[in-house]
């Protein structure tokens, strides 16, 4: 079965939003071999690399992670918590999806954001652990997120989906979510939101690089 995981969260802050949401991404990518030890660490490893060339190659995968968690800080202000993760070579056709939507609440407690989040990758460790590594190896992220079609994201530029070619294959998401059309006049439209996130080469690590800890 395609989709691995639909979480739906109640009452989460506009603010603590893009954080649950964005420790929801970071865990995804280090799950599924796309980055090789926890986001964090890895960004901490990056200023002791000694190639130029990899360097360069770390540092834009960092800023393409980081371009993600803006993305969700943004859409969670303007009160939109919706994203939706592919991961295959071809979004169209994925090997795995994982589906995260939450409702807003602006008067929720700021301090329920680290433990929703805390619970959340609880839940998320207790269902990937289980499953099997996929035989064709790391694959390829795509990103999607609703978002009000005027949404501004400083630094970053999300693309329109084109609701075409995902329209027809999309029950093949088996997920609920609504793919509008390109001629919608609906506010709130889906987004391709960052380039695709490709995997990084396996590195030797530490052997106490393995563990998963919201600090």
């Amino acid at each position: 079965e395609d989709l691995r995981m639909d979480v739906e969260l109640a009452d989460v802050t506009p603010e603590t939003w893009g954080y649950i949401a964005f420790q929801w991404v970071q865990y995804i990518i280090y799950m599924r071999g796309i980055c090789p030890m926890i986001f964090s660490e890895f960004c901490e490893f990056v200023s002791s690399v000694k190639s130029p060339a990899l360097a360069k190659k770390y540092t834009k995968f960092i800023e393409q992670i980081n371009e993600i968690g803006e993305i969700l800080r943004c859409t969670g202000l303007q009160g939109c918590g919706e994203l939706l993760v592919c991961l295959g070579n071809n979004y169209n056709i994925p090997s795995e999806i994982f589906h995260l939507r939450s409702t807003m609440s602006p008067s929720a407690g700021e301090k329920d954001g680290k433990h929703s989040a805390k619970l959340l990758i609880r839940q998320m460790t207790s269902s990937m652990s289980v499953l099997d590594t996929m035989d064709s190896g790391p694959a390829v992220l795509h990103f999607f997120v609703r978002a009000p079609r005027s949404i501004q994201v400083p630094n970053c530029r999300p693309k329109k989906l084109n609701a075409d070619k995902l329209a027809k294959k999309s029950t093949k998401l088996r997920v609920t979510v609504d793919i509008n059309e390109p001629t919608s006049t609906e506010n709130f439209i889906w987004f391709q939101a960052a380039s695709l996130i490709r995997p990084i080469p396996t590195l030797t690590l530490p052997e106490d690089k393995n563990t998963w800890d919201i600090q």
